[in-house]
């Protein structure tokens, strides 16, 4: 069984109204290092209450691999980027991974000194 190391990595899951715009979200990310990998999930159905009616659109999500130390930044590209008023940005820091994909991610990422 791998080493788990809990400190070095956050997980983003963020819901986006297209491909399009989840794939240049995590283009973004990616070329600014921001970012070690990004998955696209296609076709979730959303349910969800606006002004107290219950609403039912397709979406799209987007899920970030990276670590605490770029999570502000993360956050806020994706908040610049993301076309909704109130995008649904939820992180979590300090999540457990291997150590072997905790390097993996650190190798990858422009991660402040």
């Amino acid at each position: 069984m791998p080493n788990v190391n809990t400190k070095n990595f956050s997980l983003f899951y963020v819901t986006c109204d297209s491909c399009e715009t989840a794939k240049t979200i995590a283009r973004s990310l990616l070329d600014n290092k921001l970012a070690a990998c990004a998955n696209i999930i296609p076709n979730i159905s959303s349910l969800y209450l606006s002004e107290g009616v219950i609403k039912e659109d397709n979406e799209v999500v987007l899920i970030i691999k990276t670590v605490p130390s770029l999570s502000s930044k993360c956050r806020d590209l994706i908040s610049e980027l993301h076309p909704y008023d109130i995008p649904a940005i939820i992180y979590l820091d300090n999540v457990n991974v291997s150590d072997e994909f905790s390097n993996w991610i650190n190798s990858n990422l422009k991660i402040p000194l």
